[in-house]
């Protein structure tokens, strides 16, 4: 039951006995009346001095009851999550007018902790279908009902260094529809629950549109990542090589050990895969397998439905680009391979670079 007071909202779950004052985003003022929707969860109060107040989802209050207050922690039951599919950009208010925020269309975690989670590490994690874990989440540490936003997408992909910022660095595709797991672990104990997403039953796309959308973009963005990792080993590389440079002192060595004719061509395959002059405030400079896979990436991302038979042919032209760079790559790498036996003999470092495993991982 909730009861409207001139010192805020106060909320019973057990008939009376007990009352609690609501205080998550709900000032302490007078509320004067009280609907309930008809449809939905929600919560509408006339307030003295702050207009209405709309609680979008009680939910998770009808569920409590004193046994879940006496868990440490425990998830709530939610609706489905229904994919948004407008765009970013709303309308906004003329001079004088007040336009309040809208209920969130972003998939929602929503659980009790029985006290706030002040010592040790608490993590949030989100996994897929095939238990492979495709999200983290800063999650909510205060007492009571904490709710945490998911916008139900992959993290970006890691990208190639260049002289500007690309697109697909700061988007993750969107995942399909479906039911994904919800991981909580706080101190040495893991908790778990369920967290369902739908598509917008209004949607103009079927489940196969949906199904190509998300396959062209993984498409991309595993491309985005080989791009990157091809990159990184052309600039780790090129520092391991100068370094022994200085060491090939005569033209013997130098004919011996062509390390550095190697280099340039590395350097001039480089040159093909990302843009190397200018700034992001000049856009003269040509652009290059980077920022075309990384303009198609944001294309494909920015519509719901199935991408364009062009979009489809221009996947396929630029992934033949990007296999051709990667075995011009490989035989610049074993024609290195060969000279390395030379190499430790002749007492000098090992051209090694890091994985493709140790790439994603690194911070830059």
């Amino acid at each position: 039951m909730f009861l409207g007071t001139e010192g805020g909202l106060y909320v019973t779950i057990d008939g009376g006995q007990n009352w609690s004052q609501f205080k998550n985003n709900m000032p302490p003022v007078a509320v004067h009346w009280i609907a309930l929707h008809p449809t939905e969860d929600a919560l509408v109060m006339a307030t003295h001095g702050r207009g209405v107040i709309i609680i979008d989802d009680i939910s998770p209050l009808r569920q409590l009851t004193k046994e879940i207050i006496a868990k440490d922690l425990h998830f709530f039951t939610t609706k489905p999550t229904k994919m948004a599919e407008s765009g970013a950009f709303g309308g906004y208010a003329r001079m004088g007018e007040f336009v309040g925020e809208n209920p969130t269309s972003m998939a929602q975690v929503v659980y009790y902790l029985k006290s706030r989670h002040t010592f040790g590490k608490m993590s949030l994690e989100i996994f897929d279908q095939k238990d492979k874990k495709i999200a983290d989440l800063a999650p909510g540490k205060s007492k009571g009902i904490n709710y945490v936003d998911w916008a139900y997408s992959l993290k970006p992909p890691k990208v190639a260094k260049g002289k500007t910022i690309v697109q697909a660095g700061f988007q993750g595709p969107t995942v399909l529809p479906g039911s994904y797991k919800v991981k909580i672990t706080k101190g040495a104990k893991t908790y778990e629950s369920a967290l369902n997403i739908i598509a917008n039953p209004k949607s103009i796309h079927t489940t196969d549109d949906r199904k190509v959308q998300f396959e062209t973009a993984m498409k991309l963005f595993n491309m985005s990542e080989e791009l990157g990792f091809l990159v990184d080993q052309i600039d780790n590389y090129k520092i391991k090589i100068d370094s022994i440079l200085p060491k090939l002192t005569s033209t013997k060595m130098k004919k011996q050990f062509p390390v550095a004719d190697i280099a340039t061509k590395m350097q001039t395959l480089k040159e093909t895969l990302v843009v190397l002059k200018g700034d992001n405030y000049v856009g003269a400079a040509e652009p290059q397998l980077r920022e075309k896979v990384s303009s198609l990436y944001g294309e494909v991302l920015s519509y719901t439905g199935r991408p364009t038979n062009a979009q489809l042919a221009s996947v396929t032209v630029l992934d033949e680009k990007l296999t051709s760079a990667k075995t011009q790559m490989n035989g610049f790498k074993a024609s290195l391979d060969k000279l390395a036996p030379a190499m430790v003999k002749a007492k000098m470092p090992e051209l090694k670079v890091r994985s493709f495993e140790e790439f994603k991982a690194a911070e830059n």
